[in-house]
C-alpha cells in the first residue's frame, strides 16, 4: 500500500505506534537528549533526531523520504525519513490532463495516449521491443527519465512536455524519436543507432 503523507503526519504516526499502547503493552523507555528522541514500547522503536526519523514496527511499517511516503502491513519494515526543508507533495494534475501511472510499451503494440499526466519516481514511459508509442498533449515530470526508449522502439510526440531529472529522453539501440510542438527539460542522451528528428514547434532546456 502505497500513500503520500506530509513528514509531520508521519512523526504523528510514530509516536502513536510508540506511546499510545495500553498500560499493560510492556516496559516504555524513552530517551530526550542532544542526540534526539528514541523510544522503546514492546518492539516498536522510534528514533528521531535533526538527520530525520527511522520507526521499527512489528507487522507494519512506514518507509519515506523528501518524494513520498509508502506504507506496508503485514511484516517486519524499517522506516526512514530523510531530512529536508520541506515535506513533499504529490503534484497537483494540470487541467485537462489525467493523472496517469508509469507506462511500459513492449513487443509488438501501437499505442497512442493523449492528455496524460504522469509524475513521481522513476522512469516516466519506457518503450521497448518494437512497440510504436504516440503521445500527444500530454505532460511528464518524474525523477528518473521521462521517456525511455530502446530496442526497435519508436516514439512520436506532439504538443507535450516532458521533463526528467535524470534526462528527458534516453533512446538506446535502434530507437526512433520524432517530436513536434514539444517541450524538454532535461538531457536528450542518443546511444547506439537511435535517431531523434526534430521537427517545428520545439522547445529544449537543460
Amino acid at each position: 500500500m502505497n500513500r503520500k503523507i506530509s513528514i509531520l503526519s508521519l512523526l504523528s504516526f510514530a509516536m502513536i505506534l510508540a506511546l499510545a499502547l495500553p498500560a499493560n503493552a510492556g516496559k516504555k523507555k524513552v530517551k530526550v537528549g542532544p542526540g534526539g528522541v528514541n523510544v522503546d514500547v514492546d518492539g516498536v522503536h522510534m528514533k528521531a533526531d535533526e538527520e530525520g526519523v527511522e520507526v521499527k514496527v512489528p507487522g507494519a511499517g512506514v518507509k519515506a523520504d523528501h518524494e513520498g511516503v509508502e506504507m506496508h502491513v503485514d511484516g517486519d519494515v524499517d522506516v526512514e525519513v530523510n531530512s529536508g526543508h520541506s515535506s513533499h507533495h504529490e503534484a497537483a494534475v494540470p487541467a485537462g490532463k489525467t493523472r496517469h501511472q508509469h507506462i511500459v510499451c513492449d513487443d509488438n503494440d501501437e499505442k497512442t495516449y493523449e492528455n496524460l499526466f504522469i509524475s513521481g519516481r522513476g522512469n516516466g514511459i519506457e518503450i521497448k521491443g518494437n512497440c510504436e508509442l504516440t503521445l500527444v498533449n500530454s505532460r511528464i515530470d518524474v525523477n528518473g527519465f521521462a521517456i525511455k526508449i530502446s530496442g526497435n522502439g519508436e516514439l512520436k510526440l506532439i504538443n507535450s512536455f516532458l521533463r526528467g531529472k535524470a534526462g528527458a529522453v534516453l533512446a538506446e539501440g535502434n530507437a526512433d524519436v520524432e517530436t513536434e510542438g514539444s517541450t524538454f527539460y532535461g538531457t536528450i542522451i542518443k546511444k547506439g543507432n537511435a535517431d531523434f528528428t526534430k521537427n517545428d514547434g520545439n522547445h529544449f532546456f537543460k
